[in-house]
């Protein structure tokens, strides 16, 4: 007699095989996003890997939270970013160039390489 209740699926496959599949998914689903979402799309013209359309370039996709503790949404070079007021670098994404100088909605105030670069939310957003 078993008691154990019915077979799960994830009982006979290794850990490492469900952690590469959820990471196979999330892959898969930025990708879907960039595409549908940002306008982002990958070619492979003449030797290039990736050629980008128009949302190429650096937007505020969200601002929240309350008083001084902001959180910023931004796409930056196609990639998507996270800061927060209370800290200059990005708290997830890679370019590492940017640093936050303050967020004042509808506005983000960045610096790369000491070049300043005001982005603001579109109207609609």
């Amino acid at each position: 007699m078993f008691f154990g209740g019915p077979a799960r699926a994830t009982d006979t496959l290794p850990q490492s095989t469900i952690d590469e599949l959820l990471r196979l998914d999330s892959q898969a689903a930025l990708v879907a996003a960039r595409k549908n979402i940002f306008g982002v799309v990958a070619t492979s013209d003449a030797g290039h890997d990736q050629a980008l359309t128009a949302a190429q370039s650096n937007q505020v996709l969200a601002i929240y939270g309350l008083g001084k503790t902001l959180t910023a949404e931004v796409l930056l070079e196609s990639e998507p970013h996270v800061f927060k007021s209370s800290r200059a670098k990005p708290v997830w994404g890679h370019l590492q160039q940017y640093t936050l100088e303050r967020i004042a909605p509808p506005c983000v105030y960045l610096k790369k390489i000491e070049q300043s670069e005001i982005l603001c939310l579109s109207k609609g957003q």
